[in-house]
């Protein structure tokens, strides 16, 4: 704190780690790099080093084994609880119903994926000139469909072909 501001700014420009700093003087010194335009990295447990992970460019939070090993057992629970709701589903419904159940959600899913496809290519179709081949085959296309009642008509029973 005796220092000026100035020769702060030198002393840091010539230090590449510090250790054994409180947090507000890791806030600071990351800060004030920060103002000299230099990019930082923050290495800390992340408990007191908040302040100062979040200055930096970088930041990384070190966890201890017990930290570890409590983002471990919350990741755990989530997957039993997320079980036990699979669990009571089918138990309610029943596993045959359960499993028909996803097989329809999954193929709804495909006929989504399927449509959205199909429009994309039929944007980019439109987008793109036909030649007299191509107005050709389509035109064709269009007829057959016709017969097999797919219809591509207008209200005038004129067939609509876009160029």
């Amino acid at each position: 704190n005796n220092l000026s501001k100035e020769v702060l700014s030198r002393l840091l420009l010539h230090v590449v780690i510090y250790a054994r700093t409180s947090p507000v003087q890791k806030e600071y010194i990351l800060s004030s790099l920060k103002e000299l335009g230099i990019t930082t990295l923050m290495c800390g447990d992340g408990t007191n080093d908040v302040g100062a992970l979040k200055q930096a460019h970088v930041g990384v939070a070190l966890l201890s084994a017990q930290a570890a090993r409590q983002v471990e057992k919350a990741e755990e629970m989530r997957r039993k609880k997320i079980e036990a709701k699979k669990n009571s589903t089918m138990k309610r419904f029943g596993m045959g119903q359960y499993v028909e159940a996803q097989r329809k959600a999954e193929r709804e899913k495909k006929k989504q994926l399927k449509r959205e496809r199909e429009l994309k290519e039929q944007e980019d179709e439109e987008d793109q000139p036909m030649n007299a081949e191509e107005l050709q085959k389509k035109m064709w296309d269009q007829l057959m469909g016709q017969l097999d009642g797919d219809d591509e008509f207008g209200e005038d029973g004129m067939m609509e072909v876009k160029p």
